[in-house]
C-alpha cells in the first residue's frame, strides 16, 4: 500500500542528515546539488525547531511575522514604540518617505516654472 507513513529509526535519520550535511558542504558537487541538500537540511531544522516550541512561542512567532515594516522589510516587533509610526512602519522609514516626497514636489515645481 502506497502513501502510508514510513517509520524510520532515529539512528537512520541522524545518519541520513549527516550524509546530507556532507553533500551540502562538498565542493565535488555542483552549486545546485549543494544548495539542494542545504535547503533540505534547513527545512528539516525549521520543522524540528517548531516542534520544540510551546503554544505560546508559536503564537509569538505568528505575531512577529505580522510586524514587518512595509518600506524596509525589517521587523518592527522589537522596536520601541517611540520609533514606530505603526506596527508596519518605522518612524525613520516614514520620515525618509516624507523627505523624498518633498524633494519630488520641489523638483516638479522647478519644472513647471
Amino acid at each position: 500500500m502506497s502513501g502510508g507513513i514510513t517509520r524510520i529509526a532515529p539512528e537512520s535519520i541522524i545518519s541520513e542528515l549527516t550524509n546530507w550535511t556532507i553533500e551540502a558542504k562538498s565542493w565535488y558537487n555542483d552549486g545546485w546539488t549543494r544548495q539542494h541538500y542545504q535547503n533540505q537540511l534547513d527545512r528539516i531544522f525549521s520543522h524540528v525547531d517548531k516542534m520544540r516550541m510551546s503554544r505560546e512561542e508559536l503564537e509569538m512567532e505568528e505575531e512577529k511575522a505580522k510586524w514587518v515594516c512595509t518600506e524596509c522589510g525589517k521587523s518592527t516587533f522589537d522596536t520601541d514604540y517611540d520609533y514606530l509610526v505603526s506596527t508596519t512602519m518605522h518612524l525613520g522609514c516614514q520620515l525618509e518617505l516624507e523627505k523624498d516626497e518633498k524633494f519630488r514636489m520641489t523638483e516638479e515645481d522647478k519644472l513647471t516654472i
